[in-house]
């Protein structure tokens, strides 16, 4: 073999590399879910309104994900009395605080899953539905879901999981 082949070989090589890394081949393999929630209501009766929940989870990245559990709160957010809302203030940015605001609880759905009863794939999609039914009297609420990665573990620099609130006017 000459130089100029050997050289042909080193150049070929180091040029393919090249190219996989500037194209990204290696850089997207960690899981990334998007998370999308459609909320509705409609009254039942005099006194409750149903609310239904569509969350949509979308996989972005270029390796399947998969869902280990999940949860899904509603809380309330209004009305509150004066009191209510000086307590909640006062737990969050008191001594000890807490990082998320303690809203009152209405309703918490939990999946628990099997190994592997979940994947999205790439460019895949999931849609999942939940139903409550609330007072007529509540104005706003608080939707909060998170779906935990199964493939997480302490100390890897993988997704926990991914998590998504959104307030609705229930009016």
């Amino acid at each position: 073999m000459s130089i100029f082949e050997a050289f042909m070989i080193i150049t070929i090589v180091v040029g393919g590399g090249f190219a996989l890394y500037k194209l990204g081949v290696f850089r997207d393999l960690k899981p990334h879910l998007s998370l999308e929630h459609s909320i509705t209501h409609r009254p039942v009766g005099d006194d409750y309104v149903h609310i239904a929940i569509q969350v949509s989870l979308s996989n972005a990245s270029k390796v399947a994900v998969s869902i280990a559990d999940s949860v899904c709160v509603v809380q309330q957010i209004a009305p509150l009395s004066n009191a209510e809302v000086e307590t909640l203030y006062s737990e969050i940015f008191g001594e000890n605080s807490e990082i998320d605001m303690q809203w009152p609880l209405l309703n918490q759905y939990q999946k628990t899953r099997t190994v592997n009863e979940l994947i999205i794939e790439p460019q895949g999609r999931h849609v999942e539905y939940y139903e409550t039914i609330v007072a007529k009297g509540i104005t706003t609420i608080l939707v909060t879901t998170r779906y935990n990665n199964a493939k997480f573990s302490e100390g890897s620099d993988t997704a926990q999981g991914w998590e998504l609130s959104s307030a609705h006017d229930v009016d």
